[in-house]
C-alpha cells in the first residue's frame, strides 16, 4: 500500500510538471488563472510548476525504487501537506475560489493523509 501511495504521488507530480512545462497557460486556465502571454511569467511558471514538480516526482519515485519508502512517504507527506496548507490559507484569505481549487485541496489532503498513515503504520510494524 505504501509504495502505491508513493508512486501515485510521484506520478501526480510528474504529470502536473510535464503539463506545466508544455503549456502553463492552459493548465492554469483550468483553475481560473489568466497568465496573459508574458514571457517572463510563463518562464517562471514553467520553472516552478514544471521543473519543481518534475524534480519532486522524480525524487519520490526514485526513493521508492531504492526501497527508501520512509523517505519517500516523508517527502510525499511534506510536499502534499504543504500544498494543502498553502491552498487552505489561500481559500481562507480569498474566500471565493472555483471548483478546481477545492478538488486540488481534496487530493492534496488525501495523499498527505495516506502518506502519514503509512508512515505511522510502518513504525508500528
Amino acid at each position: 500500500m505504501a509504495k502505491l501511495i508513493v508512486y501515485i504521488a510521484g506520478l501526480g507530480f510528474l504529470g502536473f510538471g510535464i503539463a506545466a512545462l508544455i503549456d502553463p497557460e492552459r493548465l492554469l486556465a483550468g483553475m481560473g488563472l489568466q497568465v496573459g502571454g508574458s514571457g517572463s511569467l510563463t518562464t517562471e511558471l514553467r520553472a516552478f510548476y514544471g521543473g519543481l514538480e518534475l524534480g519532486l516526482g522524480g525524487l519520490t519515485i526514485l526513493l521508492a525504487l531504492r526501497d527508501r519508502l520512509t523517505d519517500a512517504l516523508g517527502l510525499t507527506l511534506v510536499a502534499y501537506g504543504s500544498l494543502a496548507a498553502g491552498r487552505l490559507i489561500g481559500i481562507l484569505v480569498a474566500g471565493d475560489v472555483n471548483t478546481m481549487i477545492w478538488v486540488a485541496l481534496a487530493i492534496e489532503v488525501i495523499v498527505a493523509s495516506l502518506a502519514g498513515w503509512q508512515m505511522l503504520a510502518g513504525r508500528r510494524a
